[in-house]
């Protein structure tokens, strides 16, 4: 008796597909994971004999500045989060409009030096030396268009001569969340790559730069048009 041919696989019933619109960073994370648990494959690698103790220590070093940037930033998004709860409080009393205006400065002065450090130095590395790393940078760069994009529209709201305090706050605190995702996915999966797949010498000349100090640290910058 001829055997029957096994039958393709199906769905469970109820199982549901993953919306269009989340399949490219899916896609990337999955990649990215499964490059962080495999043995290294890139041609980077090869060239490896030419690198010195000294390169691996500036490597060593460049990496741990940029996991202590993260930690940093983690504290800024906290800072934040406070910032954004006073903005109920003073509404009560008149000072809303000055307290999402300091809140928007303190966002803009976050978000945006840290995204063009990493476009700068440390996305180029991935597309150039991770297998697949022009899908993660695909992603990485989508993220950070869309947490520019509401980071603009939060400094232009705040610019208003009467900004609305409470969806500022709304929509302050839901960027907060996507700020928050975004450094759980540098953490957990491109640094990660960056120390397998690329070059210790490579690594260390990019991570040279230093990633931008932290706004708690630094004096504030030219308060924003409208302000007072």
């Amino acid at each position: 008796m001829r055997a029957l041919a096994p039958s393709s696989p199906t769905r469970p019933t109820g199982a549901r597909r993953a919306p269009a619109g989340c399949k490219a960073t899916s896609a990337a994370v999955a990649l990215a994971a499964g490059l962080v648990g495999c043995s290294s494959t890139s041609p980077g690698l090869g060239v490896e004999a030419r690198v010195t103790p000294a390169d691996v220590r500036a490597r060593d070093e460049g990496v741990a500045r940029y996991r202590s940037h993260h930690a940093s930033l983690r504290e800024d998004f906290d800072h934040l989060s406070r910032l954004i709860g006073g903005i109920e409080a003073a509404r009560g009393d008149g000072r809303s409009v000055e307290a999402v205006r300091t809140a928007a400065r303190f966002l803009e002065r976050c978000v945006r030096p840290h995204a063009g450090w990493e476009d700068r130095a440390v996305y180029p590395l991935l597309d150039d030396h991770v297998p697949g790393g022009d899908l993660l940078t695909t992603s990485a760069r989508g993220q950070h268009e869309t947490i520019e994009r509401q980071t603009r529209a939060l400094v232009e709201e705040a610019a208003r001569p009467a900004p609305d305090a409470v969806g500022f706050a709304r929509r302050a605190d839901q960027l907060l969340g996507v700020l928050r995702l975004h450094l759980d996915f540098e953490d957990t999966l491109v640094i990660p790559l960056l120390e397998r797949h690329v070059p210790a010498d490579v690594l260390a000349k990019a991570l040279a730069e230093p990633p931008p100090p932290s706004p708690r640290a630094t004096p504030e910058e030219t308060p924003l048009p409208g302000s007072p």
